[in-house]
């Protein structure tokens, strides 16, 4: 079989058998260059693995609503922002805790917290934490469920353990 490319004659066309040959080859061939190209590439999207290391809740001083102290680690090679807490009983607050020039703690409430790439976001008393509405009556043991929201990364659903005032503090 010889393969010898012809020029186009005038008024165009598909002229032989010998023409369709050709062009069912080189379209193999084009069809094939593209399907290797497309296995040699590696493409992996970024994204976030997040874990939540630990979650406690202090018993409620206010029978219904709680602090919830957790630590979340992203092992990913994505960034991913916790943007909602939530409860059976409600939504929660994030706040950051500041520490004014006088020496005060003030409480801000906050649309999220950013947890980068190979770091741990963690939430603890007088510091960074969620105020969560939360079911009357806890005492130090229960434990009550949690669903954490972010963008860049799926919800966790997790539980909180509630824990005395002196165990927030280890």
């Amino acid at each position: 079989m010889s393969c010898t490319l012809e020029p186009a004659k005038p008024g165009g066309g598909i002229q032989s058998i010998g023409d369709i040959r050709r062009i069912t080859i080189i379209g193999f061939a084009i069809a094939l260059m593209a399907l290797l190209g497309a296995c040699g590439s590696t493409t992996t999207s970024s994204q976030a693995q997040l874990s939540v290391v630990r979650a406690i809740s202090p018993v409620p001083t206010d029978p219904s609503s709680a602090a919830l102290y957790l630590s979340i680690e992203n092992t990913g090679d994505a960034p991913a922002r916790l943007i909602d807490v939530t409860t059976a009983s409600g939504t929660g607050m994030l706040h950051r805790t500041e520490i004014s020039n006088s020496g005060q703690a003030m409480m801000t409430m906050v649309s999220g917290f950013t947890i980068d790439p190979g770091s741990t976001l963690k939430m603890a008393a007088g510091a960074d934490h969620v105020m969560l509405p939360v079911p009357v009556g806890l005492v130090a043991g229960d434990t009550y469920a949690v669903t954490l929201s972010f963008t860049g990364a799926p919800p966790i659903r997790t539980s909180a353990q509630v824990v005395s005032a002196d165990q927030v503090l280890n």
